[in-house]
């Protein structure tokens, strides 16, 4: 397998030549968690498991300005991972399910979570709650659609589970980005760093996701982005990807300014503040609110 990529015609990108469905899954039930790939680690600091939760509650607060969450509201966590979101969303709802390949890093992080977990093949199980006639409020997928050898296949199967009105809450990483281009073009960086294989299939872009939910009756209410880690590549300093072993004080600052920034501020304003980075194309990660029209 190797890094070239072709868009697609919803305006992002995504491998030219995917893995096979077996190597992919076999990846994610043996080898994901238990190597702490991506955004995962064997163990969190305290800041860390403040950022986590912050993170959350800040995505939770943008969904509250179009969604209020009751103690009967039923949502899904498609790739549920470590548990985080659960055992945060368990103080608001009795109605949880959340999916995942394998049980391995919810094990580890939240047990207290496991009682919502269904674990094996996230598209199969999905056709089994379409199946049953299940519907949800609300959906949550954070950091997923990039994993998917076909995230259309997806997000026709949620259709059958979401009802007119419901909300997806998404988040994907904002590649092809200006910021990534820009400094690729100025020879900042050697490479397109973003391209990671096979973890991420599809690398997205704002039009992007807008116009791949819209195909699906999504309905875009709130863009916003996340800290911008990615201003540390133009700092000769501090520029991670020529050299990695500066990644480590990166996250550290991106932990440290996102917990100032929320533990300083009325949460609708550090809201305010992560929108107006997505406007002006900064953020690492494109987080979306959207709600379902039925056609």
């Amino acid at each position: 397998m190797h890094n070239k990529v072709k868009k697609n015609k919803f305006g992002f990108y995504e491998l030219a030549n995917k893995p096979t469905y077996k190597e992919l899954k076999e990846y994610y039930t043996q080898k994901y968690y238990q190597t702490c790939k991506g955004s995962y680690k064997a163990t969190y600091t305290k800041d860390e498991l403040k950022y986590i939760e912050y993170n959350i509650a800040l995505k939770i607060h943008a969904l509250k300005k179009f969604r209020k969450i009751k103690k009967n509201t039923h949502i899904l966590d498609i790739g549920c991972g470590e548990g985080w979101l659960l055992k945060y969303l368990s103080k608001y709802s009795n109605n949880l399910i959340g999916l995942d390949f394998s049980d391995y890093a919810i094990k580890k992080n939240n047990t207290q979570v496991l009682k919502y977990l269904i674990v094996g093949d996230i598209l199969e199980n999905l056709k089994v709650l379409a199946n049953s006639e299940k519907k949800f409020d609300i959906i949550w997928m954070d950091n997923v659609l990039e994993h998917l050898l076909y995230p259309e296949e997806l997000m026709k199967t949620l259709q059958n589970l979401v009802k007119n009105g419901s909300f997806l809450v998404i988040e994907v990483p904002n590649d092809f980005s200006p910021l990534q281009i820009f400094a690729l073009k100025n020879k900042i960086i050697k490479s397109k760093f973003w391209i990671i294989t096979p973890d991420h299939i599809s690398y997205f872009n704002p039009k992007g996701l807008i116009n791949f939910c819209n195909n699906f009756g999504w309905k875009k209410r709130l863009l916003f982005s996340d800290f911008p880690i990615d201003l540390n590549i133009l700092n000769p300093c501090a520029n991670y990807v020529n050299n990695p072993k500066k990644g480590k004080c990166a996250h550290q600052q991106r932990v440290s300014s996102f917990n100032f920034i929320f533990e300083n501020n009325k949460i609708n304003d550090v809201l305010n503040f992560y929108v107006s980075l997505f406007n002006v194309k900064l953020g690492r990660q494109i987080i979306g609110i959207f709600e379902y029209e039925m056609p």
